[in-house]
């Protein structure tokens, strides 16, 4: 049988079991890529998360120091203005009302204080203000009867079924008034005032009913949805601080209402002209117990501080079960008063679930938890129960499943011998869907493909059988000739290459070996142009001429440039013959221009025993400065270490002078149009070679633009000179003297 029936004969029957085998093979082989691939989405997932919870472990930290050195800070300016601190301090001598306020103007100074405690274990006095967990409600007034008592209706905007609450408001005097367009009303307890003053002065009229007071809520204009943000806004919370410091005072002295005794006020609002407003709780604002055992804590954790003496060490752990709550607290004594204030944990929950963009639940106490979703809104107590029923608590790290949803856990940190536990949760379900989608196309994707190919294979084996005895062996000799050409192309053996004579022939077999031959000609007349410039210009230069079309011209380009020249060059040759002296400047000068070519430099041109190299063009380098300083730094080094080995061989040693500069140039061809020079003009040029004649022999002069250079001032050691004068420039020159890297120093 001949060769071309047996080719034919075998050809045919790959091709009909390459049709059986790639219809059944690739639903094999289609499977098992989905699966790896998934596998490798998965994993992938979860390093990114793993990567996001070291990220987010390192801000809680920073966070929580962060956190600790502004209670401190505030505590200190407190130590330090005893003007504020003696009002602060329990005394015999000192009203109580006056801590009161006290503690209202230190809440103002900074939103993220939460807590605020002062507390004499000897005079039995204490004094809790809670601007943080106290809730601003909205307010209105039902009535307007009477100048000096209105009624007031307010609700709770975390809780929209609770009913609303009515209280009686009285304004406070003008002098307490204290923005205009607004008044402030002390909240009275209608069943503490008494039946002669609410006939007197105020006809109550019959009781609103729960839906008629939420009916007269709603339509007014108080925007809800403010006050469910966490944290408020500035103007919010400047209104809280406002009524906390009108509160104060009337809460811990009573409100005397004309001429009948003193009424402790429940709260305080603030009202609109039309009856609009906000209002705040005494009950939510005010403990006369103190949240935990400062002495305690100061006498467990005494000061360490020079700067103030009685501020306790370290941060306690203060919970307000109440609300729900956790504060980060510092303790300062004055005199008998242990004064403490604290940052809620609920803050820095919120911050960092936002950061995260992930749910961030925390433990307090093993007593409570306080939990924000990724976009930053408090969790729901049914939420939070509902995700402690998967009992992740408690672990490092793990997945778990609720309401068909799965959940990455991380314990992100452990403060306080456990008593404050961070957990961060990520919900797969979103990551998860790009799994399930692959895994669910893995079958269609095989069939289709399998059916494809298939078909594709049949109409193949077809053409070929049908056209393969005629092409087979002009084709297959030419092409394997080519193929064993191409090897030789790639490993650079253009001598060794050997195309068969192709006559007369015009098809394509032809015609792409004879354009094989065209292009191995000019590859290797390019190889040996490219070797010429390689010994000739820079490799930047060199691609740059075998890239572009060449032209005449240049562009405007911020480089630096360093000009070196060997210092006594001629009196060192001058007994030399001209070939060692050759020699020798040739064997300096390699050593100087692998430097340069290794921090990026460009040779431009060597003229005599100076060099000229540029940095930034043609190539951009944003570093330029840095590299032309590194670059001559190591000269000096390397001219060291060479220079050395000439003098203990008895040979004269030589001494480069180098002075950089940088600025705007411009950059291109210069010269002829048969005859090209890359190299740059300009006056900053003509600065870089003025610092190269004024620098000493091993000397390194920059001028003040290269030291402005980015990093240029913090990586070298860089002394100040005195401003010279130099050639071709009408004003004095600053420069600096540059002798060493800082990279070494240690701090």
């Amino acid at each position: 049988m001949k060769l071309r029936s047996k080719l034919l004969l075998g050809v045919g029957i790959l091709l009909l079991l390459m049709v059986v085998i790639l219809y059944f093979v690739p639903v094999f082989f289609a499977k098992k890529d989905v699966q790896e691939t998934t596998a490798q989405v998965h994993e992938l997932l979860i390093k990114s998360h793993l990567q996001l919870v070291k990220n987010q472990q390192a801000w809680l930290a920073n966070l929580m120091d962060k956190t600790k050195q502004d209670l401190n800070a505030v505590l200190f300016m407190l130590y330090e203005q005893k003007s504020l601190s003696k009002n602060l301090a329990f005394s015999k001598d000192t009203p109580a009302t006056l801590v009161w306020n006290g503690l209202a103007k230190i809440a103002g100074y900074n939103p993220d204080i939460g807590f605020l405690q002062a507390h004499s274990p000897d005079l039995g006095e204490t004094a809790v203000v809670l601007p943080q967990t106290a809730t601003l409600y909205p307010i209105l007034s039902s009535t307007m009867q009477d100048k000096d008592l209105t009624k007031l209706i307010l609700t709770d905007p975390n809780d929209k079924n609770a009913p609303p609450l009515s209280f009686i408001g009285t304004p406070l005097p003008k002098e307490l008034q204290t923005e205009k367009g607004y008044t402030l009303y002390a909240l009275l307890d209608p069943d503490k005032v008494d039946e002669e003053l609410a006939q007197t002065h105020l006809e109550l009229g019959d009781a609103l009913s729960i839906e008629e007071k939420r009916n007269l809520l709603t339509t007014s204009k108080i925007a809800f949805g403010d006050l469910q943000q966490t944290p408020l806004a500035p103007y919010l919370w400047a209104v809280k601080i406002e009524l906390i410091q009108a509160l104060v005072p009337l809460a811990a002295e009573g409100f005397q209402l004309k001429t009948h005794s003193l009424l402790v006020p429940k709260g305080m609002a603030r009202l609109d002209q039309v009856g609009n407003g906000l209002a705040i709780l005494s009950s939510d604002l005010f403990r006369n117990s103190p949240l935990f055992d400062d002495k305690l804590f100061y006498e467990t954790h005494p000061p360490k501080g020079e700067n103030v003496p009685t501020l306790a060490a370290g941060s306690a752990l203060v919970t307000d079960k109440k609300n729900n709550e956790a504060f980060i607290s510092s303790t300062l004594l004055l005199d008998s008063t242990f004064l403490s204030i604290g940052t809620p944990v609920s803050t820095l929950t919120h911050e960092l679930a936002l950061s995260a963009n992930r749910i961030v639940l925390v433990q307090v106490d093993e007593d409570f938890w306080i939990g924000f979703d990724k976009n930053g809104q408090p969790l729901k107590k049914e939420t939070i129960q509902a995700l402690l029923s998967t009992k992740f608590q408690g672990k490092n790290q793990g997945i778990f499943n609720l309401d068909k949803k799965q959940f990455f856990f991380t314990k992100l940190a452990d403060y306080d011998d456990g008593k404050l536990i961070f957990y961060q949760l990520h919900l797969l379900s979103t990551d998860g869907s790009i799994i399930d989608t692959l895994l669910n196309l893995q079958d269609k994707l095989a069939e289709k493909i399998s059916s494809q190919l298939a078909i594709v294979s049949l109409i193949t084996m077809a053409l070929v059988l049908l056209f393969i005895g005629r092409i087979s062996f002009r084709i297959i000799k030419p092409i394997t000739k080519l193929a064993e050409a191409t090897n030789h192309v790639a490993s650079g053996r253009y001598k060794e290459i050997k195309l068969p004579d192709m006559g007369k022939r015009k098809d394509e077999v032809a015609i792409l070996t004879r354009s094989f031959g065209e292009m191995v000609k000019g590859l290797a007349d390019r190889e040996r142009i490219r070797g010429v410039l390689d010994k000739v210009v820079s490799k930047e230069v060199a691609d740059e001429i075998l890239r572009t079309q060449i032209h005449l011209g240049g562009e405007d380009r911020i480089v630096s440039m360093l000009f070196g020249d060997i210092r006594g060059f001629t009196r060192t040759t001058e007994n030399l013959a001209p070939q060692k002296a050759i020699g020798l400047l040739n064997e300096c000068m390699t050593l100087i221009s692998r430097v340069i070519e290794g921090e990026g430099g460009v040779i431009d041109k060597y003229v005599g025993d100076e060099v000229m190299a540029i940095y930034g063009a043609p190539t951009t380098h944003p570093d330029h400065a840095l590299r032309a300083v590194s670059s001559a730094i190591l000269i000096l080094e390397s001219l060291k270490k060479w220079n050395d080995e000439r003098v203990s061989k008895g040979l004269p040693s030589l001494e480069m002078g180098i002075g950089i500069h940088s600025g705007l140039v411009v950059a291109g061809n210069m010269g002829a149009e048969d005859r090209l020079n890359y190299t740059v003009i300009g006056a900053n040029v003509n600065l870089a070679a003025r610092l190269c004649e004024a620098a000493n022999g091993n000397q390194l002069l920059i001028s003040e633009a290269t030291l402005a250079e980015p990093n240029v001032g913090e990586s070298f050691f860089a002394n100040e000179l005195p401003p010279i004068e130099l050639k071709g420039f009408s004003e004095p020159v600053q420069i600096y003297e540059v002798t060493g890297f800082k990279w070494g120093e240690t701090s």
